[in-house]
């Protein structure tokens, strides 16, 4: 073999190389950063991780949230209806949460029980603010079922779907919303002062 041939080969050896220690790093990277999602079940089989962060996903028992008073200091119980895992948290809890809500929380377990850094509370897709809720009649809140809104979904599907349209969809009616972006203008920093 040549001199030049070989040093091409080491040179494509070496990239090839640093390509794959590159990969591998990247690899344990995001290996690490990565937060699995366990169920009270899974959690009390083994299955999650013992000295590392997780998520845990279920629904607040009820009859469990136990507060402190006077701190953020709060305990609950997170089930999936066949175990329960007891979760320690000390920071504000998001408004959403209540027993019987579902809710995922992220941390690790110490000591039997999971102590989370992050609790958030999720809804169902029956959600609506009690202010809005109070002020609608039942045959309003009837004509809010997700039925209502499939229509509009479907429409955005198709072919004939609007470019640079918001579309509001519910209780029956369908409404465009068209955005309309001008050239604009330029203002220099004098022009951007309260005196001018």
């Amino acid at each position: 073999m040549n001199p030049v041939r070989k040093r091409r080969l080491m040179l494509v050896a070496l990239v090839l190389l640093a390509a794959a220690a590159a990969a591998t790093f990247v690899a344990l990277a995001l290996q690490e950063n990565m937060n699995y999602l366990y169920s009270p079940s899974e959690v009390r089989q083994g299955k999650a991780p013992d000295n590392s962060r997780f998520r845990i996903g279920g629904v607040v028992c009820t009859g469990s949230v136990m507060r402190t008073t006077g701190t953020l200091d709060v305990m609950f119980k997170v089930t999936d209806e066949k175990r329960h895992v007891p979760v320690h948290f000390n920071r504000i809890l998001p408004d959403m949460f209540k027993e019987g809500t579902s809710v995922i929380a992220s941390g690790q377990m110490q000591n039997g029980e999971f102590a989370a850094t992050e609790v958030l509370a999720k809804h169902d897709e029956t959600y609506m603010p009690a202010e809005v809720a109070k002020n609608m009649t039942p045959e309003m809140l009837a004509k809010m079922g997700p039925e209502t809104v499939v229509p509009a979904t479907l429409f955005l599907c198709s072919e004939g779907a609007p470019n640079k349209a918001i579309v509001n969809a519910g209780g029956g009616g369908f409404e465009r919303t068209y955005i309309t972006l001008t050239r604009g203008i330029h203002l220099s920093a004098e022009d951007m002062s309260p005196e001018a």
